[in-house]
């Protein structure tokens, strides 16, 4: 089956695949090997998209509450396949394997000993084979913490026409792999020089960059992530902005929920309960800095 050519019929939450002259239906939920679950979206808004393993209520509530984007949730795991109808707003993600295989979208990040593919390879196909409505598309990481969407808006507002928004922009100009980072032996043979890496956790990515995603798989899996972004951006003269807000995106910082910006973009905080505590904590505060309009003179 053809996975890449797929439209959307209208006042349904399923895409139908066209093989030849035959449309697929599935309707069963039960049924996945060629379904991906769908919801309405506004192409002027920023896309956010959640990368996560296993279906997550907490993210979904949470995700309820933005205004200001389109929301996704990728989820990796296809055990289960998730109906949308009662989950208003936001778009859950599911991509089969064999989809991945086919078109190339696989191994960006098995370098970081993950399998071949994860929620990463499975949200850069459907943005860039499926819905590439979106000019820019933050990708988000499960245990990244943000206080609330205002968090993403006012990034958004500071960096209107950044094709990468990353921790940093590290750059390689020779290709020398002793060169700090530990993974460029990972990149060697993959593309020329000059290299550039990040975290990426946390990253907004233009259409114009998610189009090079798609160009450098034409004919071949993909290079580790957390260099190829950056130094496709490299390659290409593209802009790429490091807000302040994301300079608390880390590797393996201990963050002290107790002692957190609500302005900044924080990684990684993987108890779910930590995120709850903050929100909490900080909420008068939060207020303060981001009143809702209804509640502004």
């Amino acid at each position: 089956m053809n996975y890449e050519r797929c439209f959307q019929i209208k006042n349904h939450n399923i895409l139908y695949f066209l093989e030849k002259e035959y449309i697929i239906q599935i309707i069963e939920y039960k049924v996945f090997m060629d379904i991906f679950l769908y919801l309405p979206m506004s192409p002027n808004k920023p896309a956010v998209c959640i990368l996560t393993r296993f279906f997550n209520k907490d993210w979904i509530d949470f995700l309820k509450t933005f205004k200001d984007h389109d929301v996704f949730l990728v989820i990796d795991d296809n055990t289960i396949i998730h109906n949308p109808i009662d989950i208003e707003g936001v778009t859950i993600v599911q991509v089969p394997d064999d989809v991945c295989i086919q078109s190339n979208y696989y191994k960006s990040s098995s370098w970081s000993n993950l399998k071949d593919i994860v929620a990463w390879d499975r949200a850069l196909y459907y943005f860039n084979r499926v819905n590439t409505s979106h000019s820019h598309v933050w990708f988000l990481e499960d245990d990244v913490f943000i206080m609330s969407e205002k968090v993403l808006t006012n990034i958004d507002e500071k960096y209107p026409t950044s094709d990468l928004l990353s921790a940093f922009h590290e750059i390689n100009e020779t290709g020398d792999i002793r060169n700090g980072w530990n993974h460029w032996v990972n990149v060697i043979h993959r593309i020329g020089t000059p290299w550039a890496h990040s975290l990426i956790a946390a990253s907004r990515l233009s259409r114009r960059l998610l189009s090079e995603v798609d160009n450098y798989l034409k004919d071949r899996h993909f290079m580790f992530i957390e260099a190829l972004f950056n130094t496709l951006a490299l390659h290409h003269g593209m802009l790429v902005d490091n807000p302040i807000e994301m300079s608390t995106i880390a590797y393996q910082t201990k963050w002290d929920k107790d002692s957190i910006d609500i302005s900044k973009i924080y990684h990684p905080f993987k108890d779910r309960t930590d995120h709850d505590y903050i929100r909490k904590r900080y909420s008068d505060l939060a207020f303060a800095l981001y009143p809702s309009p209804s509640d502004t003179p």
